[in-house]
């Protein structure tokens, strides 16, 4: 039996098709790769050209400063070992887990590879020895843990808490923290701290946490490396680049600021979401479609059944009107979306159509995911992170 494993494990241990696996073995193993369902109805398109664009769009804003690329969560559904070749730019990587860490060091063999969420145990820390990745601190008991090592490369960023209310060490705390890291004799190899509301670039906040960390870190004698912007700030606030910047969504093509589309800030969509059209049906007027009967046709409709649904993580909140492209125009969602189908009225449609067209979620220039995130009350990251099929890796755009 095959013991369960991450899927970044089970995808990098067995890469090039998982030459010399049986073919048993194989079918297990891509079962369990929870964004890659090549079994389902959804096609998921990632353009590696788009994100190499973003990355360069990110280096233009930010000037001397160095790039962590964050990848966390499989590169926010993208593919985190699969797009690496569009990062090769990137001064380093960032991801949350150790796990994912060690994962990108097998095929991102120099640069630096910062643990955003720190080590959760001695083991993990050995682990980040072993693979050469930094580690972020942020709790007194990482601290010790990083004490206890048996080693003289004991290194660490430290997280500062400076108005999110998460992670990190609050400004009060600086002194006593500083002078255990000195008896520790653990290096420090920078400063980092997260903005609460950079998506809204006006926010007081912001300027807040900025005076904040600025007053917190001049207290080093020697400066170290600092780091704050997250994709809002690198758009939205030249400020904020210090020494490092961690552009997350804005490498897939997705806006992280309030009011504004990716067209606006000059990224482009790296993810397009495709799936079938599996039929096609006439409903009379007040004939209803879907679970519940929710939705009751009000005239005379043409309908198409889309083979996506919550099952492939499609949101099950998308209402009545939430937009559907089909044969390059876009159609309103009809009823409740189900586990494997939507209803899509295609009743004003200039031309008929057959099942096996294609029908575009979001990814394109009049669908982008931004839209369909404001139509279900959810944020780009969600929609992202959550949708799964077979996906295919694009060089260009």
């Amino acid at each position: 039996m095959v013991a369960a494993q991450p899927w970044y494990f089970r995808r990098l241990c067995y890469p090039a098709g998982f030459a010399g696996v049986s073919s048993r073995l194989q079918q297990r193993l891509c079962a369990d790769v929870d964004c890659d369902r090549p079994d389902r109805n959804a096609r998921i398109t990632i353009s590696l050209g788009a994100i190499a664009h973003n990355l360069s769009r990110c280096r233009q804003r930010v000037g001397d400063a160095r790039i962590f690329a964050v990848v966390k969560a499989d590169a926010y559904g993208h593919g985190a070992v699969e797009i690496l070749p569009a990062l090769t730019s990137a001064d380093g990587i960032a991801v949350v887990t150790v796990a994912e860490g060690q994962a990108i060091r097998l095929h991102r063999k120099a640069g630096d590879i910062l643990v955003l969420q720190g080590a959760q145990s001695t083991a993990e820390l050995r682990a980040c020895l072993a693979s050469e990745l930094s580690v972020v601190v942020h709790s007194v008991e990482q601290i010790d843990m990083l004490t206890q090592l048996d080693t003289t490369q004991r290194c660490c960023w430290l997280k500062l808490d400076t108005g999110m209310g998460r992670l990190g060490f609050c400004i009060d705390e600086l002194e006593a923290v500083r002078a255990r890291l000195d008896a520790a004799n653990i290096r420090l190899a920078g400063l980092l701290t997260h903005l609460a509301c950079a998506d809204e670039p006006a926010h007081p906040m912001n300027c807040q946490q900025l005076q904040n960390f600025t007053h917190a870190t001049a207290c080093w004698s020697v400066a170290p490396q600092r780091s704050v912007a997250n994709s809002a700030a690198v758009l939205s606030r030249g400020d904020a680049a210090f020494d490092w910047v961690r552009p997350g969504l804005m490498l897939y093509g997705a806006s992280p600021i309030v009011g504004q589309t990716a067209a606006d800030l000059g990224l482009r969509a790296a993810m397009r979401v495709e799936a079938p059209v599996i039929a096609v049906r006439d409903h009379q007027r007040g004939q209803s479609i879907g679970y519940g009967a929710t939705y009751v046709c009000p005239a005379d409709m043409r309908v198409a059944l889309v083979g996506i649904g919550y099952g492939d993580g499609y949101p099950r909140a998308a209402c009545n009107g939430t937009p559907v492209q089909i044969a390059g125009q876009t159609c309103p969602l009809v009823g409740r979306v189900s586990m494997d189908s939507i209803a899509v009225d295609i009743s004003a449609l200039e031309r008929p159509v057959m099942p096996g067209e294609t029908a575009v979620l979001w990814g394109s220039d009049e669908l982008p995911v931004e839209m369909l995130a404001e139509c279900v009350g959810m944020i780009p990251y969600e929609l992202l992170c959550t949708i799964r099929g077979k996906r295919t890796w694009l060089p260009g755009r």
